[in-house]
């Protein structure tokens, strides 16, 4: 089965124009998709910690962070490059067209 965004959560931020989201996904993330995100930016995966936890950071753009064995993706949008950054993540995840109503309202 392939991995996909299957639900979008918006989250308030205490943080000015900061743009937050959960990414649910169809199936707790592993280590090859984990890995994948290496891509995308500055990648830290803490395999060792007993939840083993990963972050991804591009500066000006956006972060990137989450636990193994969870469908959860936390994501933060940094306003300097809000819309191109939120283009790139639906590009990547290949978001489907149904999710598009919630993010693009941000």
């Amino acid at each position: 089965m392939k991995i996909s965004v299957v639900k979008i959560e918006v989250l308030d931020d205490c943080f000015k124009d900061t743009t937050l989201f959960d990414f649910i996904f169809s199936k707790a993330l592993q280590d090859d998709f984990i890995n994948s995100l290496s891509s995308l930016g500055e990648f830290e995966y803490y395999t060792e910690f007993p939840k083993p936890f990963y972050k991804v950071f591009r500066n000006g753009s956006f972060m990137l962070k989450g636990i193994k064995n969870s469908p959860n993706m936390r994501v933060s949008l940094f306003p300097e490059n809000k819309v191109e950054s939120l283009n790139e993540l639906i590009a990547f995840f290949h978001i489907d067209n149904s999710l598009m109503p919630i993010l693009k309202k941000e």
